[in-house]
């Protein structure tokens, strides 16, 4: 992908980044966990609960990105994420960002870490959805 010079020097932290991942995760744990009480489920039992949790999960990331260019606790910090041209990304694009995630953090997180070395701070989703997180 090509990233204009105004993108690198716009791209946002990986703490940040982190950070507002954290805070989508306690919101999203509050809500499976609420889920998972109504189904009667136990923390980490899977079920009816864990498959509403995973589509609550999916719509979450996908509608938030695609219609804001962010998610919850990537507004509190304050970042936002953009296509290649700089724009928020498709309903499309937020999808297949969505489920590599899952594949991001499935190897021991390393696709996730992968924004640590990477020279445009991309995880492995942002590469195959072709993204970038810059602040806002």
């Amino acid at each position: 992908m090509a990233i204009s010079d105004a993108a690198v020097g716009n791209l946002a932290g990986v703490g940040g980044r982190f950070v507002a991942l954290l805070i989508d995760g306690i919101i999203l744990g509050v809500i499976g966990g609420v889920i998972g009480a109504i189904f009667g489920q136990s923390p980490g039992e899977a079920g009816a609960g864990s498959g509403i949790t995973l589509i609550i999960h999916a719509i979450y990331f996908i509608a938030l990105v695609s219609q804001w260019g962010t998610t919850l606790g990537g507004r509190v910090m304050g970042l936002k994420i953009v296509d290649a041209n700089g724009n928020m990304p498709s309903v499309g694009t937020a999808a297949i960002r969505w489920l590599m995630s899952l594949v991001s953090s499935a190897v021991i997180a390393l696709g996730y870490l992968w924004a640590l070395w990477d020279r445009n701070k991309q995880t492995w989703h942002d590469k195959v959805a072709n993204t970038l997180v810059v602040k806002a």
